[in-house]
C-alpha cells in the first residue's frame, strides 16, 4: 500500500483547478478524486481490502474472547 501510494501521481482534473470554484469546493474535489484514483488501482486496493478485512476479523474475535473470558471466570 505504502508503495503504491508513493508512485502515485494525480490526474490532472479541470473542476479541481478551476479559480471560479470556491477554496472549499477544490479541497474537497481534490480529496475525493484522490481517494477515488487510489482506489481504483489494484496495487493499492488490494493490500488495503486485505488490511481492512483482517482489522474487522480481529475485533470480531477480540469481542468474542471477551465475552468467553466473562462467562469462564463465573463474573456476573
Amino acid at each position: 500500500m505504502r508503495r503504491a501510494a508513493l508512485n502515485y501521481t494525480p490526474k490532472s482534473r479541470p473542476s479541481v483547478t478551476d479559480p471560479r470554484n470556491s477554496w472549499v469546493k477544490r479541497k474537497i474535489l481534490g480529496v475525493f478524486w484522490a481517494v477515488v484514483d487510489l482506489l481504483s488501482r489494484p496495487a493499492y486496493a488490494i493490500p488495503l481490502l486485505c488490511n481492512v478485512t483482517g482489522s474487522v476479523w480481529f475485533f470480531l474475535l477480540i469481542g468474542q474472547a471477551g465475552e468467553w473470558l466473562f462467562i469462564s471466570f463465573g463474573r456476573e
